[in-house]
This record gives structure tokens, sequence and C-alpha cells, in this order.
């Protein structure tokens, strides 16, 4: 079999451009000059490889079938992260960005990104620059690196944190045998959202890490066995508290 010419990067790219703007395989081979099997081949990459440069191959072609291959890239999706040895600059930027998120202050985030001269890098963030002033340095609320890490800590704090829930004792403790009074109580139960997830997963939600018992004095009422008297009594009622909240992938969750 007599080996086509490779397309110029320039071509291949262009294609690219060409099925972004819209254009069908056949019209991008008409314009192009090039057949209409080469350009979906390439956007093929481009959509899977986010390249179209060549990629390195060693040994015979690859025998996997395109079903065992999106197989493996879900296995592999589906995998615990495991931090990357390569320097920041080379991740992607998705990556890169979830990498950054885990860390709980700013001299941590500018230690990784540059770790032989981030200390520099930290007083440079912070210097002035009359070209560029943002607002919060105009208004008097610029500070050496107290600003983004109150910001990183208030989205800790506020996003999926205990808070105050009321429950209906009826219901909390399944009891249809007795009323209770105070009715409602407060309780600290897991709330907020998980927009800044860390994990690797389709979906994460605000979950308890550690739940304790705590006990409440109130008033229950109650009917006697066989008579229409009521029995009046003070009981302590033990109702769950989460303590400790953290993101999770939902489906992989521990009450």
């Amino acid at each position: 079999m007599v080996k086509t010419k490779e397309l110029s990067k320039d071509t291949r790219n262009k294609i690219v451009a060409l099925h972004q703007a819209g254009k069908t395989e056949s019209a991008i081979a008409n314009q192009l000059g090039v057949k209409k099997s080469t350009v979906g081949a390439i956007i093929r990459k481009w959509k899977t490889y986010k390249t179209t440069d060549n990629l390195p191959r060693s040994g015979a072609p690859r025998k996997i079938p395109p079903r065992g291959v999106r197989m493996i890239t879900r296995t592999q999706q589906a995998a615990p992260v495991i931090p990357s040895v390569l320097p920041p600059s080379a991740l992607p930027l998705e990556l890169l960005s979830e990498t950054v998120a885990r860390f709980g202050t700013v001299e941590e985030v500018m230690r990784y990104l540059e770790p032989d001269r981030w200390q520099l890098d930290l007083e440079e963030l912070y210097r002035p620059s009359w070209q560029l002033l943002g607002k919060s340095y105009i208004h008097g609320r610029k500070s050496r690196v107290l600003d983004l890490s109150i910001l990183r800590d208030e989205v800790r704090l506020y996003s999926c944190t205990p808070r105050n829930f009321s429950v209906s004792l009826r219901e909390e403790l399944k009891r249809t045998d007795a009323i209770f009074w105070p009715s409602c109580l407060l309780v600290k139960r897991c709330g907020g959202n998980c927009a800044c997830c860390s994990h690797n997963c389709g979906e994460c939600q605000c979950t308890s890490t550690k739940v304790t018992k705590k006990y409440h004095e109130v008033l229950q009422v109650k009917q006697r066995t066989g008579s229409r008297i009521l029995q009046k009594s003070l009981t302590d009622v033990a109702l769950d508290h989460h303590e400790e909240c953290a993101c999770q992938c939902k489906g992989n969750t521990e009450g």
C-alpha cells in the first residue's frame, strides 16, 4: 500500500478550525482538497487528545478496538487521582486547577508553582502596579497574603458546613405514639453546595464525616395504654448532630 503524504500542521489546524466553525467533513474536504476520511480522522484525534500533532508510537500499531479504548479511559477516570510528578507548567490547565484547589493558603500555591523562587514571586504578586490597580487596592483593602487566603477560607467554611436545621421530633424519632413539646428542635446538619469539589467524579454532595448524639430534655405526652389519660413527662431524646462535613463523591459516602 502506498503511503499518502502527511498533511502539514497548518492544514490539520485549519481542519479543526473549520470544524469548530460548523463546517461538515465533506465541506472541509472539498475546501482544502483532502480526503473526507482524513478530515474525519484528524477531527477525531483532536476530540480525543485535544491536539493535531502526531502522537508518539512504539512498536506495531495499536490493536485495541475503539470500544476497548473507551473502556480503559473510563477505568482510568474512575481511579483515584494520583498527584502528578510533572512540573506545574507541564500540566493541562484542568488538572492544574484541580491540584491548586487543594492547597489551603496562597503561600502553598506559590510554593507549588515555583518551589525555587516562590517567596520572590509572592512579593511580586503584592507589589503595586500603577498600570493595573485592582479595585481591592484602590479601596485600601490590598494586603500581602491575607485577602486571597481569607477568600479561600470563606469558601471552605461556608460552602459545606454544619449549620442549624429545625427537625420535627416525631418525624426524626419516628414516634407515632407520643407528641413532644417543643415539637421541633434545632440540630446541626451538613448543608451547602460543593461547586468547588476537588474529587474526580461526576457529582459531589455535602455529607457528614463526624456525627455525635446529643440529648435534649423535652416534654413528652402520650396516652396510657387502655385509657384516655394523657401521660406527661420530661424525657431525654437523642438527636444526631453533624460535627464535621466534607464534599464527597455522590454514591460513595459514609454517613
